[in-house]
């Protein structure tokens, strides 16, 4: 009876209810429709970023194999013309060496810039015996040229042929060796100073330590 009486206004009510209950079904489906568009978005972006760092990685692979093949070459080169260079000079007596090096360098310096740019290098490494490519100047300018300005002063060629002939560099007056040597003689001076310093103090230490404890003053009790 209970039954009978209430199907009537429930069957209104869900006839009633039903757009509204059509309308929340298709905001869900159209929520769960838009989560897994998103996640395969997120997906694909996540596909995407590891390509992309894949594809890096192999830059830097096939860098790091490019820049292993340079360097193998650059040391070839410079044997290569260190012993070039030292062939050219190894008669020069080495108490003429300095003069000798600068008056080539001075007829290799075509434009008097007292600095060699890549085509007198390459000039005169011709003359020494060996007839460079571009690309092998390039690498010798940059094992040279320490100052980075793009040429070679005399200082630096200096450098490079005492270097090539296995001359103690000691007596080599260019700016590199100059500060080389300035800075060790430097860090010998703090060195011998801070030494002076530390036996200063210890000694000072050690005369206290020796000296006589003074006598205790004060009253005896009564």
């Amino acid at each position: 009876f209970l039954l009978k009486k209430l199907a009537p206004p429930l069957s209104l009510a869900l006839k009633v209810m039903a757009p509204k209950i059509a309308e929340v079904e298709a905001v869900i489906e159209k929520s769960m429709h838009l989560s897994r568009a998103e996640e395969e978005e997120e997906r694909k972006e996540k596909r995407q970023a590891k390509l992309e760092e894949m594809r890096v990685m192999e830059k830097l692979k096939n860098a790091r194999e490019g820049l292993k093949v340079v360097r193998r070459r650059s040391v070839s080169l410079m044997e290569e013309c260190s012993s070039t260079i030292s062939d050219y000079y190894k008669s020069i007596d080495t108490k003429d060496l300095s003069s000798h090096i600068k008056s080539r360098f001075d007829a290799w310096d075509a434009d008097h810039s007292q600095a060699l740019d890549v085509l007198e290098m390459t000039e005169a490494l011709a003359a020494m015996g060996k007839r460079p490519t571009p690309d092998e100047v390039a690498m010798l300018m940059l094992r040279v040229d320490k100052d980075g300005n793009g040429k070679v002063e005399l200082d630096e060629f200096d450098h490079m042929v005492r270097e090539s002939l296995n001359l103690h560099l000691e007596s080599c007056w260019c700016r590199m060796c100059e500060a080389g040597r300035k800075a060790a003689a430097e860090t010998e001076a703090a060195e011998a100073a801070e030494a002076a310093r530390l036996e200063k103090e210890a000694a000072k230490a050690a005369k206290a330590a020796a000296a006589p404890a003074p006598a205790a003053k004060g009253k005896a009790g009564k």
